[in-house]
């Protein structure tokens, strides 16, 4: 092949080599949220856990105050609703939260979509505890229930239902009982062995 032929071969692979990482630098500068994975997602590790609530809810210190947190995405049987009897499920669901939030470095990530905050105030959050994900660790352990979701294009979701779904399989936790047990709107322990 002679020097001729060789040169717009070589300036073509250039040309590819150039196109190839501004391809890359495009995606990653309008890559949608969807694509990050939840280890290289930035939250906000300025929290401090101070206790939990229940299974589903923390307070933390949070930009100089303490705050509740509510867990996005998850609903786990009540332990401690004013006026009624602790839900099945509902102290154990506590008791493996605080177990997960006790020791390591807090994380909260909200939802980049909804509100930062519910209607009672309370933060909305992904909880991480040196990066393991709290809401994904219930729901394997067969003690919450994938609910309240209100952004369906929330990263976290499919995560969250293929714990659920194993969680199933496994027949472990709310998921070992009457399958009435587990409703649209929560738990009904009518359907529950204690």
């Amino acid at each position: 092949m002679s020097q001729r032929e060789q040169q717009p071969k070589k300036k073509r692979s250039i040309l590819q080599t150039i196109g190839a990482l501004l391809l890359v630098a495009l995606i990653a500068i309008f890559a949608p949220e969807w694509l990050v994975d939840d280890e290289e997602r930035s939250g906000d590790s300025n929290a401090t856990f101070v206790r939990v609530v229940d299974g589903d809810t923390i307070r933390v210190m949070y930009e100089g105050k303490e705050e509740p947190v509510r867990y996005l995405l998850i609903d786990t049987p009540e332990s401690v609703k004013p006026n009624e009897p602790e839900q099945c499920y509902g102290k154990e669901a506590s008791d493996v939260n605080e177990q997960l939030l006790k020791n390591g470095e807090l994380e909260l990530v909200f939802d980049e979509v909804g509100g930062k905050r519910d209607q009672y105030d309370r933060l909305l959050a992904h909880i991480y505890v040196d990066g393991k994900n709290v809401q994904e660790e219930l729901l394997r352990r067969g003690l919450a229930r994938v609910a309240f979701v209100y952004n369906k294009e929330d990263p976290h979701l499919d995560r969250y239902n293929a714990a659920q779904d194993e969680a199933k399989r496994n027949k472990v936790g709310i998921w070992s009982e009457d399958e009435r047990f587990v409703t649209r709107r929560g738990f009904d322990d009518a359907f529950c062995t204690p």
